[in-house]
């Protein structure tokens, strides 16, 4: 019986565990995916851009590109930008990960001596070294 219960308890530990750390990262995600539609509007007006002042440099005869080096360079760092938010997003879903696989595992009960401050990860009534009882 008591075994059911301790898998009963480890079992919503678990879920309350993972409603928390998803309830908390999802805030975080939400804003660095804003980020990242926002950086992905700004590529495409870009891309329009430049596609406008290709043509009219062609079609002005005037063959030098490099007025576009300008627009080439914004978009290459927004991309930069949005690969740095797509790694911070990934971190975000390893470091829940790891929180929910830490809630299978809570790390044992320490019992401490109030006497002499030794330490036991099961309980015991008394202390083994200086034979004070130990609460708990």
């Amino acid at each position: 019986m008591a075994d059911t219960f301790e898998r009963f308890k480890s079992s919503v530990n678990k879920g309350i565990t993972t409603i928390s750390v998803k309830a908390s990262s999802s805030l975080e995600k939400s804003k660095l995916k804003a980020q990242i539609d926002s950086h992905n509007a700004e590529i495409e007006r870009l891309y329009r851009k430049i596609g406008e002042t290709a043509y009219l440099l062609w079609d002005n005869d005037a063959p030098d590109f490099r007025a576009l080096n300008d627009m080439f360079g914004k978009v290459k760092a927004r991309k930069t930008e949005i690969e740095r938010l797509n790694a911070e997003c990934a971190a975000i879903d390893e470091r829940d990960e790891q929180k929910i696989a830490n809630a299978d595992n809570p790390p044992a009960p320490t019992y401490v001596c109030p006497g002499c401050g030794a330490k036991y990860e099961t309980k015991l009534n008394f202390c083994r070294s200086c034979g004070t009882k130990i609460p708990g």
